[in-house]
């Protein structure tokens, strides 16, 4: 080390991945190089030489020139590698201590009794169509939803999707099981991404991260991230996503709500009761959560059974079934209602669809042989 002080670098960067891809795609890094660390408590030597010994192993150092076409075209992403916990392992902390979770329950993205994500910090390293070589990171709990978002960002929706995307982990403690849940949710998202078509726009996946919930909105030009703190953010999302046109929140106590919705209303499930307006003005939403907290959308123009679809999608893409404690019973039961006029008064009906007739099974609920839709997502 000695040897070196004094000396200018022939390239200096913050991050360990860049400089070790700087080295190799520049040819300085051979079966010869000898490396060296000083004074690094991120990363060790031993780490240093698996990340050098995957980075050579995976992206040849020489392809082809790209071609004509493909230099006329948006660059694509053909190679990608996810490098998990290179620079900080949240479960370095796990030596000599005892770590209580659940085997049945085992999320790397809210691990154990603290609901803590074991993905300190993610760097990429990716070739593009043009072979330029790129390389990013991020740290920290929300990593992982960064890293994705990014990731998806790149991709334009007609892209081909990578010809190669590889997961390397360099946790002290479950190493494998963090890398093949990483590589699932990629490998998923990415699919959802350069799947949406204009005829299904709307897709969206939730994802849970360090206790907090995360929604990722796959919509025609772009991938957008949001935060949702509860049930009526959710649906507000959803809602604001979903449906054109004017859409109107009310305060929960300045919510006049038809009387009929008043007599169905019921704690601890959810519902949705739409209202068809007269003069061809869309539909009205009335949404009660599980604490029947409202939340009121008004002139809605869009397609009921879309959004019946994409909620109970996103009921089907839960790993945890999203519940939030005891304030939060049966998230993952959702109701859905019409209110119709019969000529002398109004009348709730469950809503029909062909989603729902697939999602749900329907069982008399009273004497009078009255149905209710109810929902069991697997």
């Amino acid at each position: 080390m000695s040897s070196i002080i004094s000396h200018q670098p022939l390239e200096y960067n913050r991050y360990l991945n860049k400089l070790v891809a700087w080295a190799w795609f520049n040819g300085l890094l051979t079966s010869r190089t000898r490396l060296h660390m000083k004074g690094n408590e991120f990363c060790d030597l031993s780490r240093l030489q698996e990340l050098v010994n995957d980075v050579s192993g995976h992206f040849p150092l020489r392809l082809p020139a790209p071609t004509p076409k493909a230099l006329y075209s948006p660059c694509e992403i053909r190679h990608l590698a996810i490098i998990v916990n290179l620079e900080h392992d949240p479960t370095s902390a796990f030596r000599n201590q005892v770590v209580h979770f659940d085997f049945r329950k085992l999320d790397v993205f809210s691990f154990g009794q603290q609901q803590q994500c074991l993905i300190g910090s993610i760097d990429l390293l990716y070739r593009n169509s043009w072979n330029e070589v790129r390389t990013l990171h991020f740290s920290g709990e929300q990593a992982m939803i960064e890293a994705l978002k990014t990731i998806l960002g790149k991709m334009h929706q007609d892209a081909a999707p990578p010809d190669t995307v590889e997961v390397f982990c360099y946790s002290q403690h479950l190493r494998g099981l963090i890398r093949t849940r990483v590589q699932q949710l990629v490998s998923e998202c990415i699919e959802l991404r350069l799947s949406s078509t204009r005829q299904e726009p709307g897709r969206f996946k939730a994802l849970r991260m360090a206790g907090q919930t995360w929604g990722l909105f796959f919509e025609r030009m772009s991938v957008s991230v949001q935060k949702l703190e509860n049930a009526v953010e959710f649906y507000g999302a959803i809602s604001n996503n979903k449906l054109h046109g004017l859409s109107i929140k009310v305060e929960s106590n300045q919510t006049p709500l038809p009387p009929v919705v008043n007599g169905y209303a019921s704690e601890g499930i959810i519902q949705f009761f739409f209202e068809d307006t007269t003069n061809d003005r869309g539909f009205n939403i009335y949404i009660l959560d599980e604490s029947n907290r409202v939340e009121v959308y008004h002139h809605c123009e869009g397609s009921k059974e879309e959004l019946v679809r994409d909620v109970s999608r996103f009921y089907s893409s839960s790993h945890d079934r999203f519940t939030y404690g005891s304030s939060f019973i049966n998230f993952n039961l959702p109701q859905f209602y019409q209110i119709v006029n019969t000529g002398d008064r109004f009348q709730v009906i469950p809503f029909r669809s062909q989603t729902l007739t697939q999602l749900c099974a329907t069982q008399p609920d009273n004497d009078n042989g009255d149905f209710q839709p109810r929902y069991q997502m697997h």
